[in-house]
């Protein structure tokens, strides 16, 4: 029996792990065996371990990487010390035949590097996409370094991983997983979803899903003050703003959501809704706005409009759904106005999404049982002809 080991450190990544988690969880060839760290285990975060535990998955290992971050200056640098030193003790004793990991995140990195030095063959997914106003851009690329095999999600992104010297032979252009996640959701009546979210009028909702751009000259609460100033004149909505990610800055954007959502009557929060409740969300709301990966990449399923502010998604490839705003007031309020306009949104009805493909969980557990880690290992850097 092959041992697949997969890591996960946020909501969002689990949230696109799963279909994969449970395909090789219902595999009698594997055997999964899950690694929880990062802001799983932080209550400030929504403690998002308790949704694996729900989920039914239970050979799992802890890995409490966050310490004292709260009182640190750079709270991500610990992290990835922490990350790496927790981890690379781990892999030093045990040694599965693969390990999973998925997109960009610096805990993701610290895990890789730690199983690099310990001689454990990856398997990365979503690399080779492009993100220019984010730190990401670089983290995930020097994940797809220390990879062996690589599962992207467009054709487009399977080219780039090649132009950093990886055999073409192991990379596979798969889709997104995320998507796939859409396909298995149950869809709730909006009345059932608002009801649960205690939303109790009916008017339409704005989703705003927003994280701190990493490589921005503003700091992350200057860039969300604009954001909410943009907003302060929609009072025929519900804006629902769902929390930030465990990025420095983040954690100062979900106080200043949190004060802001006090002050309205038709603002919402929520810090983690769990991948069926944010996808529910996702169908059922007239507009989604912020620099969140999920209005690139799910969002063009559900012909959605999405407001993309910013930089932080700037290279992705993007469907027509997507307007693109900068970090300007007068510029948002055009775009949202734009965004809501009929004659948009009936253009939408043919919005193909560039990141959907059948089977994509069924496609990566079926390459994952049928390569060699001992030649996975066997890696060199193979020059463009």
């Amino acid at each position: 029996m092959r041992n697949i080991t997969v890591a996960t450190t946020s909501r969002s990544e689990y949230g696109i792990l799963y279909p994969l988690l449970r395909k090789i969880d219902n595999d009698k060839e594997l055997n999964l065996h899950l690694l929880i760290s990062g802001s799983h285990l932080s209550k400030e975060y929504g403690k998002t371990i308790s949704e694996i535990i729900h989920d039914g998955f239970n050979n799992y290992e802890i890995f409490d990487v966050l310490g004292q971050t709260n009182s640190k200056e750079n709270p991500q640098a610990v992290i990835m010390s922490n990350t790496i030193n927790e981890f690379s003790n781990y892999f030093l004793k045990n040694k599965p035949d693969i390990l999973v990991l998925l997109g960009d995140r610096f805990e993701t990195l610290g895990i890789a590097i730690s199983a690099m030095l310990n001689r454990i063959p990856i398997a990365h997914i979503h690399g080779g996409e492009k993100t220019i106003g984010a730190i990401d851009d670089a983290i995930r690329h020097s994940i797809t370094k220390l990879s062996h095999l690589h599962f992207v999600s467009c054709d487009e992104y399977k080219n780039r991983v090649r132009q950093l010297g990886e055999n073409p032979n192991n990379i596979f252009s798969v889709g997104s997983l995320g998507v796939e996640n859409i396909s298995s959701i149950k869809l709730k009546s909006k009345q059932n979803l608002q009801s649960i979210l205690k939303i109790e009028n009916n008017k339409q909702i704005f989703l705003v899903a927003y994280h701190p751009t990493t490589l921005s000259n503003l700091t992350p609460i200057e860039e969300f003050k604009i954001l909410l100033s943009a907003l302060q004149i929609y009072q025929e909505q519900n804006i629902v703003f769902t929390g930030s990610n465990i990025d420095h800055g983040g954690t100062d954007i979900n106080k200043l959501i949190i004060d802001t959502v006090s002050k309205h009557t038709n603002y919402y929060f929520f810090q983690s809704l769990g991948r069926d409740l944010f996808l529910n969300l996702m169908y059922h709301c007239n507009l989604i706005i912020g620099n969140s990966s999920s209005g690139i990449i799910e969002a063009p399923s559900f012909k959605k409009p999405v407001l993309n502010i910013g930089r932080r998604q700037e290279g992705r490839v993007m469907a027509k759904n997507i307007l693109q705003a900068p970090l300007d007031v007068t510029e948002i309020r055009n775009a949202i106005d734009r965004a809501s306009q009929k004659a948009f949104n009936d253009g939408l009805k043919d919005v193909v999404n560039p990141y959907a493909k059948n089977n994509v969980s069924k496609e990566i557990t079926g390459i994952l049982k049928s390569f060699s880690s001992e030649k996975l290992l066997e890696k060199n850097f193979v020059d463009l002809i």
